[in-house]
């Protein structure tokens, strides 16, 4: 369910120290599977001094719900880590969507999920707790929807003050509701003087 060329670029990327965990989910383990695994293995032997450790997770491909239901055990096995890095590139498409689906279920806020084209020419992250957020846009307020239709619609980060003045609402309560979004990842706060703030490029997918 994995290819071993895009675990080690993610190796070769972001390396391996003692405590970290590397986890490869595959579906039936054949032959090809175990001699990737075991490659992999023996590249962190031979870089990385044998830190961290491999895990080889089967995967019971043929119950999409079973697969997720694994997939979502194994995050949560590792959720009290400092950082979880999901790799979605290069694996069974099964396996693929079951790991983006068991991401979006949990509420880790420290899960990077990453994604890389075959020819590695692209490589680019997926903010899973923002998705997350715009899809519970519901339990947002009527002056939280509209702050953010106001940062979206903008080309550039604005001043808590211009947003004050837009939404025709006092510094405090602007404030008070970009702590919420930035909670929710929704909003990119830069903490300088003046505060200025800009909208999380997934929100383009709404306004």
């Amino acid at each position: 369910g994995f290819e071993e060329k895009f675990a080690l670029r993610g190796l070769t990327r972001h390396g391996i120290s003692k405590g970290d965990r590397l986890i490869l989910l595959t579906g039936p383990t054949i032959e090809r599977v175990r001699k990737a695994a075991s490659y992999v293995r023996n590249f962190i032997d031979k870089y990385y001094s044998g830190e961290g450790s491999v895990d080889l997770v089967e995967l019971p491909v043929h119950d999409f719900y079973q697969t997720t239901l694994r997939v979502k055990q194994v995050l949560e096995n590792v959720a009290a880590m400092d950082q979880v890095i999901v790799n979605l590139s290069g694996g069974m498409r099964i396996i693929v969507l079951a790991v983006f689906i068991a991401v979006m279920l949990l509420s880790m806020r420290n899960v990077k999920v990453e994604l890389e084209t075959e020819d590695s020419s692209t490589y680019l992250t997926i903010d899973a707790v923002a998705l997350k957020s715009i899809m519970s846009f519901e339990e947002l307020s009527e002056e939280k929807m509209r702050i953010l239709e106001v940062l979206t619609r903008e080309e550039k980060a604005l001043t808590v003050a211009a947003l004050s003045k837009r939404l025709r609402r006092d510094s405090s309560t602007i404030r008070k509701h970009l702590r919420s979004l930035e909670e929710a990842g929704l909003v990119i706060v830069k903490k300088r003087k003046p505060l200025t703030v800009k909208s999380h490029p997934v929100l383009n997918l709404i306004f």
